[in-house]
């Protein structure tokens, strides 16, 4: 990375560490901004001025459905896809793009901050985006299969050539 692209890619890497540390800390404010968005506020300990974010709101199914598609896209070609199933002798997908808060918080707020809201029975109450994000990466494996063979049956078994 040069010029522009570093400067880029280090300011979305600072966004990340701020609210990774704002959902840890429990320094977050989620409100309501109609049926399909959500506001967040968030500071950092070092007193700065509050961070505003708009997100759409995720439920917990389509955290895991986005979670899917993420380990979907991870695995590259259909084929390969297709050979990480269970029924075709794999071991399912890789679920280390998903492994890490810090990359969630840092390349999809969206994500992060409705795993933060989903962790929590009440608004009151601190979040726990890992373990949310262990939970909605159990699932997402589990969900990549239906995903990937939704042919049903011997069609999306794999066969040497």
């Amino acid at each position: 990375l040069g010029g522009s692209g570093l400067a880029q890619h280090m300011a979305l890497a600072g966004a990340g560490a701020k609210r990774l540390e704002a959902a840890t800390k429990g320094l977050v404010a989620i409100e309501d901004a109609g049926k399909k968005h959500l506001d967040v506020g968030f500071k950092t300990t070092n007193g700065g001025a509050e961070t505003r974010e708009r997100v759409r709101r995720l439920s917990p199914d389509e955290c895991v459905t986005l979670c899917a598609l993420i380990l979907v896209r991870n695995a590259g070609t259909r084929r390969r896809q297709l050979a990480l199933l269970p029924k075709n002798g794999g071991k399912g997908p890789s679920t280390k793009p998903l492994e890490q808060s810090s990359a969630i918080a840092e390349r999809c707020p969206e994500l992060f901050w409705a795993l933060f809201d989903n962790s929590r029975s009440d608004r009151s109450e601190k979040g726990d985006v890992e373990f949310a994000l262990a939970n909605a990466t159990q699932a997402a494996a589990r969900r990549f299969e239906e995903l990937v063979d939704h042919t049903g049956g011997a069609e999306g078994k794999v066969t040497e050539a």
